[in-house]
C-alpha cells in the first residue's frame, strides 16, 4: 500500500531536513547514513537527491586525509616546485573533482615525497611499469583548476599568472617542477672527439607555455620545434638548449634549491662537473701555474 499524501509531504520535508543538516555540518563529519537514519530516509534516496541538484556525493568516512589547502597560497619553494610538477605530470578530472597524477615506476619515491609535502598517508599504487595516485577533493580541484592547471591540459595549457606567486623568486622553482616532470636533461659524447662530452636540455609544452619560460631565461629569440604529431594536433612543441646555454639554465632552475628529482639533480652536477673541468682546462692554457685537479679529473672519469 502506498503511502498517503500526508506522509508524503512529511518524507519531502525529512528529506529537506536531512538535506539541509548535511550541507551545515563540516565536510569531514558529513554521513549520509546517520542521516538517512535520524529522518528515517534511505541513505541511497539522500544521495540520489543530491546527485540531481549536480552535487558530488562523497563518503567523507572513508576520505583520504591530506592538507587540501596546500595550494590556496603559493608562498614557498614547496609549493611552488609541486605545482610546477602538477603542471607537467598531474591532472584534474572535469566531472568528478579528482585530481591524479601518474609516474614511471622508477620515479616511487618522488611520489612518495609529494604524499609527505600533501601530508597525507596515502601511499602510490603500483600498476606495472607505473604508479599512480588519485585523490577527490573540491578544494585542491578549484585550486589548481583557477591556477591554470585545467582538465584536457596538454594541448591547451598555459603559464600561471605570475600574481599567484608571493614573490617572483618563486617561479624558477615552479619552472623546475616544470622541467622535472616534462623536461630532459643529459651529456652525450662529441663524435671522434677523446673524453669531449656536452650537455643537453629540452622542455615539451605548449607553444605559449614554452614562450613565457623562454621570456624568463632570458632567450625569448630560441627556436620552438614543432613536434608534428598527429595525435596532438601538431600543437606540443619543444625547446632545445646545449653547452653553455643548458648550464646557463640549468643553474638558474637547480643551484641552491631543496626539493627536485633525484635523477635529473644528479645530472645536474654533472654538468657542473664539466663545466669545471672545461674552466681549469681554459685557465691552464693562460698560465702555466694554473695545474689541473687531479681530484676532478678522477670523478669525471668514473662518472662518464
Amino acid at each position: 500500500m502506498g503511502l498517503t499524501k500526508e506522509e508524503r509531504i512529511q518524507k519531502e520535508i525529512d528529506i529537506e531536513n536531512a538535506l539541509k543538516e548535511y550541507f551545515n555540518t563540516p565536510e569531514l563529519d558529513r554521513s549520509l547514513t546517520k542521516l538517512g537514519k535520524k529522518y528515517e530516509v534511505k541513505r541511497q534516496t539522500l544521495s540520489k537527491r543530491l546527485k540531481l541538484n549536480g552535487e558530488e556525493v562523497i563518503n567523507y568516512q572513508n576520505r583520504i586525509r591530506f592538507d587540501e589547502n596546500v595550494f590556496d597560497h603559493i608562498d614557498t619553494e614547496e609549493k611552488a616546485y609541486w605545482l610546477g610538477f602538477i603542471f607537467a605530470d598531474g591532472c584534474i578530472l572535469q566531472n568528478e573533482k579528482r585530481f591524479q597524477m601518474n609516474l614511471s615506476i622508477r620515479d616511487i619515491e618522488h611520489m612518495k615525497k609529494f604524499m609527505r609535502f600533501l601530508k597525507s598517508e596515502l601511499k602510490p599504487l603500483k600498476n606495472g611499469p607505473y604508479c599512480r595516485m588519485s585523490i577527490r577533493n573540491k578544494n585542491l580541484w578549484n585550486q589548481l583548476n583557477n591556477k591554470g592547471c585545467v582538465p584536457n591540459k596538454s594541448l591547451k595549457l598555459k603559464f600561471p599568472d605570475e600574481k599567484i606567486f608571493k614573490s617572483s623568486d618563486l617561479i624558477r622553482h615552479f619552472i623546475r617542477g616544470y622541467v622535472d616532470g616534462d623536461g630532459y636533461l643529459g651529456i652525450y659524447k662529441l663524435k671522434n672527439k677523446t673524453n669531449q662530452y656536452r650537455e643537453q636540455m629540452s622542455i615539451v609544452g605548449t607553444k605559449e607555455f614554452l614562450m613565457k619560460c623562454l621570456e624568463i631565461f632570458g632567450y625569448p629569440e630560441q627556436r620552438i620545434h614543432n613536434k608534428l604529431c598527429k595525435n596532438w594536433q601538431n600543437k606540443s612543441f619543444d625547446i632545445k638548449f646545449a653547452a653553455l646555454k643548458a648550464r646557463k639554465i640549468a643553474r638558474f632552475l637547480y643551484e641552491n634549491s631543496t626539493i627536485y628529482l633525484d635523477r635529473k639533480y644528479n645530472i645536474y652536477k654533472q654538468f657542473c662537473l664539466l663545466e669545471e673541468k672545461s674552466s681549469l682546462k681554459k685557465s691552464s692554457k693562460i698560465g702555466e701555474s694554473c695545474d689541473a685537479n687531479p681530484e676532478l679529473n678522477s670523478e669525471i672519469t668514473k662518472r662518464f
